[in-house]
């Protein structure tokens, strides 16, 4: 039970850091391709876990980095299907 606690504390932690950081990112007028950037690299990772964080808090799935390929485009280039498939499943929640 105290380390179940101890989990939600650790992912609250988490999601709030990330929060942070990519306000913090999204304001800093130096590079504005930052949200594009963040989940093209956790997408060239394979790290579904921060590319869902970043989505969850704010990132809108079709930014673009710094050479405007999308995060759509890297996840398809490299034939992540999961990538993909957060990446439509968000996309259909900001269109309904």
């Amino acid at each position: 039970m105290k380390e179940e606690r101890d989990d939600d504390n650790m992912m609250m932690a988490v999601n709030l850091i990330t929060m942070t950081f990519v306000n913090f990112r999204l304001t800093d007028s130096t590079d504005e391709y930052s949200a594009g950037s963040m989940m093209c690299t956790a997408i060239s990772k394979g790290d579904h876990a921060d590319l869902t964080r970043l989505l969850k808090n704010g990132l809108h799935p079709d930014s673009g980095d710094y050479d405007r390929r999308r995060a759509l485009h890297v996840a398809s280039a490299a034939g992540y299907l999961r990538a993909i498939k957060i990446l439509l499943d968000f996309e259909q929640i900001l269109v309904a």
